[in-house]
């Protein structure tokens, strides 16, 4: 996708979404911290399947954030992504480490 169409997808009702998982800083699924609320990230990523935004989540594996990227992954395997098998197999021998959250606690 080039940027001309990334940039009008921000002015769409799934830019925000968007642009939250394209800069996520960790991946937390379920409810986190003190208040054991759905994490900004986890709440773009149901945005965008509300949507069925599978272009979306297809974009945000090359240009999201690591964690965005999980979320994005995650999203293709909740649509059924014919494509996963292989969208996986690429993940599957990278080693960078994420920042995760489960629970009250980093």
């Amino acid at each position: 996708m080039h940027f001309f169409e990334r940039l009008s997808k921000l002015t769409a009702t799934t830019g925000r979404a968007y642009l939250t998982l394209l800069r996520a800083a960790r991946f937390a699924v379920g409810p986190i911290g003190p208040a054991a609320r759905i994490s900004r990230p986890q709440r773009a990523l149901a945005s965008l399947l509300r949507e069925h935004a599978t272009d979306t989540l297809l974009d945000l594996l090359e240009h999201a954030s690591v964690p965005g990227q999980l979320y994005a992954l995650l999203g293709l395997s909740v649509t059924g992504y014919s494509d996963l098998a292989r969208l996986l197999a690429d993940y599957r021998q990278r080693t960078d480490e994420v920042q995760t959250q489960t629970g009250c606690l980093d």
